[in-house]
């Protein structure tokens, strides 16, 4: 097969980038050490970066860095001179999240290659080409797609697409997750995501406890296609994206070398393709939590609710403890050795340790087999459990060999040519398989020989001796007489200056020039960001919106004093079952704008329902207010007034240009963001923001229930229920089911800003937002409140009059912010 397919790895170290370098992969992706979506990782200052990027370029791999979280308008500066100087060095793309990075880069350098990270949620075909036309090269893809999507998205638009294919998978739609910063303010759209569905929670429905089997119930298993890689190469998948930037050098060089091997043979030999019992073998030894295909197979079980970390192997049992000797006693179904890593779960109680000691029949032994009876050394006194070997030390030992002997490393195949005359300088021509090619000429002058005359295997030995270099003697072409003398340390001098030559050529012809002239100042930022648009409003009025999906939750609203209304169209049955012209005349009867609502999650079997959507709501209401790129571009092909809502992650000044330039007239700030920065923003154009909601903190297309209790078939337990999950301090989180069977998991506190909308009038704000879907309140009574004091605060009074206060509510981020 001639189509190239990229391997894609992860490196959070320099460790980890030479595991990943040497190990086979094209790519190799990194990121800063600030501004990365893994800011736990090591990661890389700019220097280590350009290092890593000539060290990539000499073996011919590409690297990719990493500056993908949402950038706050402070950090944009730093943001663009680091990528500006990468740029200069020769990286071969950014990934970036935030689409006002988006916007400035492709402004600034726009022939610096950027792939859109999958924390932009792309899910459907209009997506892809929104970004097409912003001019994205790649689109890293939502997780969630199927196979039979992705070959899709690539026949219809014909972008390079990225996917991938081993690893971690999260519970959210990536770029959705507001859960680690609400309940904890470290924000995964920052990278800083703190992992809350690795922890423990308890399922109830109607106040009531519900068994599981598991505590664990939104943690997810982990990725591996390497029984169905055939299937995505066919596809169309152009990189093949391994996740772990966490990870150890030891998993990203094994991980790496395996689908190496296994994308090579595909291509030899695409019909008698197979994954051997030891591969497939080594990959869950190096980490898993219970492998699927994820989402690529629809049907496949995503939630592995037992127990949130790395499996290893099932090793044994333990079948007593020697209370004189205070070791346990294990039954092995797997060879341990000394130094091996073991877990052992026995009931409650998890304990993980290395052996150091171990016998068998009373003697010590450095290796057990399977079938064996060993004793191990533990002060924990289990007389019972499983036990998983979670690390294989002569696996670690071999996977370290790969990548810490430059002698063993990756090579690149070279031809040399030697030309050697008498009374000539020598001359070495040396050429790689990338039509890179030097020629070095000796200062010494070539002599006839006097009495042992050097020949042409002499010459050819020391032109092979190439070391710990990158390079490996391919073919060696010897043009000499036979009776001259050449000094063997000319033979190597010369020799190693063409190497040096070719290694720098091999680096530096992809260095750009730089395309800025001078450092950015504060008056070029405003200039830069300055947006063409008029605000709704100068503050002599503020919309209320209250976004509804109910005609009675309708009808209260504006009846209470809502400006607008945006009306939540989440399935086909819904709009089926509306009359939304009934709807729209009653809004407008009474003074108040209507817009329809799209669902944030939109893939390719929604769309017939959004463009129904969007031909009502060019005839009968007031505009559409849509969640993502894809729907955005669809509603500015019929026409339509667009707001776009907070989960389009409207996070700085030039994201808010970059989105009005794409059609919006407005737009609904992240709810990450703090007063001063919603201040900052609002001067620049027509801004919303929510103040009253009870928050979606994550938005998954795994159903919950149906994933722990439906191993035979959706049972549809979330029927007539009203389940919810209670972590460990005990507070709630409600769950709710949207169509097509996805999870929302709500925040435990209703946002609440009640108090303070004399501060969010006088930022400057068109507009505020009542998310009254999932309210268990008075809803008239919650307009009438803010409808007064908008009111007020419009009339120059700070009087408010108090929403009940206490544990329930929550200020979200307007006063803390996120890291």
């Amino acid at each position: 097969m001639s189509r190239k397919v990229e391997l894609l790895a992860p490196a959070g170290n320099r460790e980890s980038f030479m595991a990943a370098l040497e190990n086979g992969a094209d790519a190799i992706y990194i990121g800063a050490q600030s501004l990365s979506a893994r800011h736990y990782a090591d990661n890389f200052s700019p220097e280590e970066i350009k290092d890593a990027i000539d060290q990539a370029h000499a073996r011919g791999v590409s690297v990719y860095v990493t500056v993908n979280t949402l950038i706050k308008d402070s950090e944009l500066d730093y943001a663009i001179e680091l990528i500006h100087e990468l740029y200069i060095h020769g990286v071969d793309a950014i990934i970036v999240q935030d689409l006002g990075l988006l916007h400035l880069l492709k402004e600034k350098m726009p022939d610096l290659p950027v792939h859109a990270s999958t924390q932009m949620n792309i899910h459907n075909t209009e997506g892809i080409r929104f970004l097409q036309e912003a001019g994205v090269d790649r689109v890293i893809l939502a997780r969630e797609m199927s196979l039979d999507e992705i070959q899709a998205f690539k026949k219809n638009t014909g972008m390079e697409i990225e996917v991938f294919v081993h690893g971690a998978i999260c519970f959210s739609y990536s770029g959705q997750c507001l859960m680690s910063s609400m309940i904890g303010g470290r924000s995964g759209n920052r990278g800083h995501c703190a992992q809350p569905c690795r922890r423990r929670y308890r399922l109830r429905n109607k106040g009531e406890n519900v068994e599981t089997g598991g505590e664990y119930l939104l943690s997810t298993g982990d990725l591996c296609t390497a029984t169905i890689l055939p299937q995505l190469i066919e596809a169309g998948i152009d990189s093949f994206k391994i996740e772990g930037r966490m990870k150890k050098a030891e998993y990203v060089a094994g991980v790496v070398r395996i689908y190496r091997r296994l994308i090579d043979r595909y291509m030899q030999d695409p019909e008698n393709y197979f994954v051997l019992d030891s591969e497939l073998e080594e990959l869950t030894q190096l980490f898993n939590r219970d492998f699927s295909t994820g989402y690529l197979i629809p049907g496949e079980k995503l939630l592995s609710i037992q127990r949130p970390y790395n499996r290893g192997m099932i090793a044994g049992e333990v079948i007593g403890y020697n209370m004189q000797r205070s070791s346990m006693r294990i039954r092995l179904c797997e060879t341990l050795r000394i130094r091996d890593g073991i877990g052992i779960e026995s009931g409650c109680d998890n304990v993980g340790l290395i052996i150091y000691k171990m016998y068998e029949n009373g003697l010590p032994v450095d290796k057990a087999e399977s079938g064996s009876v060993v004793e191990i050394p533990s002060d924990h006194a289990l007389k019972s459990g499983t036990v998983y070997r979670t690390m294989n030390n002569l696996l670690i030992s071999d996977l370290r060999s790969t990548y810490i002997s430059p002698a063993k490393g990756r090579k690149v195949p070279v031809t040399i040519e030697v030309c050697a005359m008498a009374g000539k300088p020598l001359r070495i021509q040396v050429k790689d398989m990338d039509s890179n090619q030097v020629c070095v000429h000796s200062e010494y002058i070539i002599e006839k020989a006097r009495t042992k005359p050097t020949d042409k295997s002499q010459i050819a030995d020391i032109m092979k001796g190439l070391g710990n270099t990158i390079f490996e003697p391919e073919n060696v072409i010897i043009k000499s007489e036979d009776d001259i003398f050449i000094p063997l340390g000319q033979l190597k001098n010369t020799r190693n200056q063409a190497i040096r030559d070719l290694t720098d050529i091999r680096v530096i012809k992809w260095r750009r020039g730089s395309v800025i002239s001078e450092k950015y100042s504060q008056q070029i930022i405003e200039d830069r960001y300055k947006i063409e648009s008029e605000k709704w409003t100068d503050n002599e009025e503020v919309y209320l919106s209250v976004l509804v999906d109910s005609l009675q939750d309708m009808k209260s609203s504006i009846d209470a004093g809502a400006s607008r209304i945006y009306f939540a169209i989440d399935s086909q049955h819904s709009l089926d079952t509306l009359n939304l012209n009934d709807m729209a005349q009653y809004a407008h009867s009474a003074g108040c704008s209507i817009y329809f609502h799209t669902p944030r999650i939109t893939r390719e079997d929604d769309m017939d329902m959004v463009h129904k959507i969007f031909s009502y709501a060019s005839q009968i209401a007031d505009g559409v207010l849509v969640s993502n790129p894809g729907t955005l571009r669809i509603a500015k092909e019929f026409d339509l007034p667009v707001i776009a809502d907070y989960p389009m992650n409207i996070f700085n000044i030039p994201s808010l240009k970059f989105i009005m330039q794409k059609g919006a007239c407005s737009a609904v700030l992240s709810p990450e963001l703090t007063m001063e920065q919603i201040e900052a923003i609002a001067q620049n154009g027509s801004v919303e923001c929510t103040v009253h909601s009870k928050m979606t903190l994550i938005e998954s297309e795994c159903c919950v229930i149906s994933d722990i209790f439906g191993s035979d078939g959706c049972k549809m337990l979330c029927r007539n229920a009203e389940f919810e999950i209670v972590d460990e301090k005990g507070y709630s989180f409600p769950l709710r089911f949207k169509s097509k069977c996805r999870t929302s998991l709500l925040n435990s506190r209703t946002l609440c800003m009640h108090n303070h909308i004399p501060d969010i009038v006088k930022a400057g704000v068109s507009g505020v937002i009542i998310d009254a879907r999932n309210l268990d309140e008075d809803l008239k009574r919650t307009v009438k409140l803010y409808r007064k004091a908008i009111d007020n605060a419009l009339a120059g009074s700070d009087q408010v009059s108090c929403i009940q206060k206490g544990s329930e509510y929550t200020t979200g981020h307007y006063l803390r912010g996120v890291l």
